[in-house]
């Protein structure tokens, strides 16, 4: 329901982002991912496109498991929306469709670089991974309220914008 509103307030900034990546590039305006889940459940994790149409198929055929943004290659638009933590909005059509929270720990790579499965560092079984806190909200399910919830967001929210 949270998200779902959420997802009502940021309309303007999801469209605005979208026409700008559409504006900027060829190609999908949006990534879908391979992740895991609670349980170990593979799904596809939303985020607006930030990388050249050509670098995301690339990364998406080897199915990136680290780097940095020097080492991609971003667009014009990408460069800023990644900055503002931007691409991570349609994730909240995750948290809608039940794959994802709102806070918990941030959702695994599915595939190896080699293509093999490689669940890897699996979340605790009941976890559904997060759109907000990373490690911050990883391991504190038994701590849950509303208000730290919010503190948590708040605190991922705060770091994305005041990044380098």
């Amino acid at each position: 329901m949270v998200a779902a509103l959420l997802l009502v307030l940021t309309a303007p900034v999801l469209l605005g982002v979208a026409v700008a990546i559409k504006f900027d590039t060829r190609g999908p305006v949006f990534s879908r991912e391979f992740r895991v889940g609670a349980l170990d459940a593979p799904f596809r994790l939303w985020k607006f496109r930030t990388f050249n149409y050509r670098t995301e198929q690339v990364a998406s055929d080897r199915s990136w498991t680290s780097g940095t943004p020097e080492d991609a290659e971003f667009t014009r638009a990408g460069r800023v929306i990644h900055q503002f933590a931007l691409d991570e909005l349609p994730q909240l059509f995750n948290v809608v469709n039940g794959t994802m929270s709102l806070v918990g720990p941030r959702p695994h790579r599915a595939l190896g670089l080699d293509g093999s499965v490689s669940w890897g560092k699996a979340l605790r079984a009941t976890d559904k991974p997060g759109m907000f806190g990373g490690h911050a909200a990883a391991g504190h399910s038994e701590e849950r309220s509303v208000k730290r919830d919010l503190l948590v967001m708040w605190q991922t929210m705060r770091a994305a914008v005041s990044q380098d």
